[in-house]
């Protein structure tokens, strides 16, 4: 803690391998925890909100399945090591396509917006597992193995400022939006037909949601990987503490879901010093 005061201080007093240490990995490796928590926790918080249902999350869109191919893919091709930011944008990429696919199909469905959905979102990303156990299964290099095993369990190891840049601006442009239309998420909560009677425009309005959502998480999950139950937890453990209401929920999921993404890491790289555990892991044993 000493060397951090130090550096935040500018002397000349901190050792100069520290100092790379704390500004270079430890600083963008806590920024990055604080907008994938929020974000995960704010996305899973709408998403109950519009589908009324209290086991949705973010993968529910398929985004984050969408996002594991896309990064299964890179890794397996070995184009991993060409840029550091060629895994988080093409995992970026396959979680927006995945979504994009689930609107599509969802708007051909002759059922319900809400119930076509999720069963569209849980239709492709069953088919997008099985497509990674097959580029899993006919992985032949054990590095390359390795790599997406470790993406797969999620975690903050390889964080740095480049991911930041790329997460800061859609999580500070999307959250904000999604506190806005926290008293709409209120009204869809209770029926369609509720939210039509007091003048919504339904069907809007849930998309804007929706579209808010799978940026925040696809961003999210192109820079961690996959942390399983965060999206489902936060929002029920947030309205333990302060009710139903979205308009208080969303922005104390924000915080409570930074805070323990944040402790989470903090376990990750201590709990089994000198080795660290992935944080998916931790999150999966917390939730479950």
């Amino acid at each position: 803690l000493g060397d951090v005061y130090k550096r935040q201080l500018n002397t000349n007093d901190i050792d100069p391998i520290k100092e790379k240490v704390i500004s270079n990995i430890r600083f963008p490796r806590i920024l990055l925890s604080i907008l994938v928590g929020a974000s995960l926790a704010v996305s899973g918080a709408a998403l109950q909100g519009i589908f009324k249902n209290p086991m949705a999350d973010p993968g529910i869109i398929g985004v984050s399945s969408g996002a594991a191919v896309g990064a299964v893919i890179i890794l397996s091709l070995g184009f991993a090591s060409y840029s550091l930011l060629m895994l988080p944008i093409f995992s970026f990429i396959g979680g927006l396509s995945a979504a994009f696919i689930v609107f599509i199909i969802s708007r051909l469905a002759s059922s319900s917006t809400s119930s076509s959905f999720i069963l569209s979102g849980l239709a492709v990303s069953t088919f997008l597992n099985s497509v990674i156990s097959l580029i899993i299964l006919s992985s032949k290099k054990f590095g390359e193995l390795t790599s997406i095993l470790n993406w797969l369990a999620g975690g903050f190891q390889d964080a740095r400022w480049e991911h930041v840049y790329m997460t800061f601006p859609i999580v500070l442009t999307a959250i904000p939006f999604l506190i806005i239309y926290s008293n709409r998420i209120n009204i869809l909560s209770l029926s369609d037909d509720s939210a039509k009677s007091l003048g919504l425009n339904v069907n809007k309005d849930k998309f804007i949601i929706l579209i808010l959502a799978t940026l925040v998480t696809s961003v999210s999950v192109a820079v961690s990987g996959i942390l399983a139950f965060v999206g489902i937890m936060i929002p029920h453990i947030t309205r333990l503490i302060v009710g139903p209401d979205n308009r208080v929920v969303i922005p104390v999921s924000a915080l409570i879901g930074s805070l323990f993404i944040l402790s989470g890491d903090l376990l990750a790289r201590t709990v089994m010093l000198p080795n660290e555990i992935r944080l998916g892991v931790i999150t999966s044993f917390i939730g479950c």
